[in-house]
């Protein structure tokens, strides 16, 4: 999720890299066009031809090393914040579950559980952010984790959860609900 001008900066550097390659390319065969159709000495012409050629070489291996370098680079991005969504998914579901221990949750627990939901939203999608906001209303209106499968149920964010990491498939709410304290 990249923002509108980081997409913009990112399209304009392809362009340019793929402009100076066709421009060195264009420049390249025009060049040699030149060269053998000129009364030049034909190892003056082979040695100029070399060279260009091993420019084109070094010029591509250039290009594809910048687009890897890119690709590299996005991918451990989108890799480490997998791993930061986990742990902070996590933690959140263990803060949680533990608030219900004793079947009644303090005013402490539900302002943890409101922080925890806070650092989420650093990483969260809106349909998950839309899930914690309804469940913490719901548990500071009851005082406790109700078993019930509607928009602010913990079965609710451990769905949107899943659905946010977008690495599994399928509903679990009725799994989650065998888990759950009657």
């Amino acid at each position: 999720m990249l923002s509108a001008s980081k997409q913009a900066l990112k399209s304009s550097s392809t362009f340019v890299v793929v402009v100076l390659a066709a421009a060195l390319v264009v420049t390249s065969s025009i060049l040699v066009h030149v060269l053998f159709a000129s009364n030049v000495n034909e190892l003056t012409i082979e040695l100029l031809a070399a060279i260009i050629a091993v420019v084109l070489v070094v010029a591509s291996v250039g290009v594809t090393i910048h687009f890897q370098v890119r690709s590299e680079t996005e991918r451990e991005y989108r890799v480490e914040l997998f791993r930061q969504k986990l742990k902070l998914y996590e933690d959140t579901l263990a803060c949680i579950a533990k608030s219900d221990d004793d079947g009644v949750i303090a005013d402490h627990e539900i302002e943890d559980m409101r922080n925890y939901a806070r650092m989420t939203a650093l990483v969260a999608g809106r349909d998950l952010m839309e899930s914690l906001a309804n469940f913490i209303t719901s548990v500071e209106s009851r005082r406790t984790l109700a078993n019930e499968d509607h928009a602010g149920s913990f079965r609710s964010v451990v769905n949107a959860m899943r659905k946010d990491l977008g690495v599994v498939e399928g509903d679990v709410r009725q799994f989650v609900k065998m888990l759950m304290k009657e």
